[in-house]
């Protein structure tokens, strides 16, 4: 990663068993709107299979960011089916790790990051994640990191605007119920554009992602709760500093 905040450098290199390889040298600033794909295949124009809850004017905005973001990737991958195995090798600034795993996973994780660099108004909202990107992240670890990164977006709040904001995972659960939606209509797009399987899957993966969250904070997130025991003592319980 990029010392500056806004600046995320991430290497990608898939490699097949026959040898043959892909590469994704993913240079994005965040809130650039200038930064995808200058083609613009007639799948990512606005009003092709454009979302309900888009509240973008076709009058304003041609094309669909959210589109327009993943088009390298459906243009790599749209004659390749899913379970086509690779070696993935993955690389920024501060690390690096590979796995070894089906095409459709190794899509998946590049293309959650561009939908959420993309200039969509509902999808930026997960820019924070995009920035400290967790290749191959599990259900799991996704839940973590997107309730984590709603609760610091309302402490930032509450201090930007000098006042108290009821606590609520009521507006998280939302957010991710309108992305459920923007993936479908984005899935569409995609379908029209693909001969094979291997990016419609992908969004299907992150989708289910994207399902699971709510179910999750609905259900009192009792997978993550038993890590914080530590916190829910009695607070005189808790260290105190000197």
């Amino acid at each position: 990663m990029d010392t500056d905040n806004n600046i995320i450098n991430v290497f990608y290199k898939l490699e097949f068993e026959d040898g043959n390889f892909f590469e994704f040298d993913i240079n994005l600033k965040l809130r650039d709107k200038n930064q995808h794909s200058p083609e613009k295949p007639s799948w990512t124009k606005l009003d092709f299979n454009k979302c309900p809850s888009c509240p973008l004017d076709s009058a304003i905005h041609s094309h669909c960011p959210a589109a327009l973001s993943i088009v390298p990737l459906i243009k790599n991958f749209n004659k390749m089916a899913s379970y086509e195995k690779v070696n993935c090798l993955v690389k920024d600034g501060e690390r690096f790790c590979h796995a070894e795993t089906s095409l459709q996973q190794a899509i998946s994780s590049i293309m959650g990051l561009y939908l959420a660099t993309s200039s969509c108004p509902i999808l930026e909202k997960l820019q924070p994640m995009a920035r400290f990107h967790l290749p191959f992240a599990s259900h799991y670890e996704t839940t973590y990191r997107a309730v984590s990164m709603y609760l610091l977006a309302e402490y930032f709040r509450s201090v930007n605007n000098k006042q108290h904001i009821p606590f609520s995972l009521k507006p998280l659960i939302e957010l991710y119920k309108t992305i459920n939606v923007v993936n479908n209509s984005l899935a569409r797009r995609i379908k029209s554009a693909c001969e094979n399987d291997a990016s419609i899957n992908s969004l299907i993966i992150l989708d289910v992602f994207a399902q699971m969250i709510p179910y999750e904070i609905e259900n009192d997130l009792k997978n993550l709760e038993e890590l914080f025991a530590p916190y829910l003592k009695q607070p005189d319980t808790l260290p105190k500093s000197a």
